[in-house]
């Protein structure tokens, strides 16, 4: 298993740092490697949604479960593709400035995939620290 977190402070009120970010229709504009978020229903815990993302020129998704939902403070998913299980929290912090954004990330590998574990984190890190980016751009743009 490994983590990933990477933060950014976005100079924008916390509520409109959360909406924007977990509206599954925003999701694409900020990480694009997400070809598919579709959610089933309200953002609530327990509800359900589906994401596929493109990592390493391989199509890899499936169904998630939302296991946390604190407007405007925070909001986690857990899902299980195939060998890979993960769990993604983002959070949310009033500062001066703006708000702090953190995008925490754990994955799982089980089977013949634990072997480039290591590959995975790298090129994870270095996805989410652009998107994280891409968010701030965004927002502040």
């Amino acid at each position: 298993m490994f983590q990933v977190s990477k933060r950014v402070v976005i100079n924008r009120a916390i509520q409109d740092v959360f909406e924007y970010s977990v509206d599954p229709a925003n999701t694409p504009a900020w990480m694009d490697d997400m070809v598919e978020h579709t959610h089933n229903g309200a953002l609530e815990v327990g509800s359900t949604g589906r994401r596929v993302l493109k990592f390493m020129g391989r199509e890899m998704g499936g169904n998630y479960e939302m296991t946390v939902f604190k407007p405007p403070f925070e909001m986690c998913l857990q899902a299980a593709y195939g060998p890979v299980q993960f769990h993604v929290c983002q959070r949310y912090e009033e500062v001066h400035g703006g708000t702090q954004f953190t995008f925490d990330f754990e994955w799982e590998t089980r089977g013949f995939l634990k072997v480039a574990e290591w590959l995975f984190k790298m090129e994870t890190a270095s996805q989410i620290e652009k998107e994280v980016n891409t968010l701030k751009g965004i927002l502040e743009g």
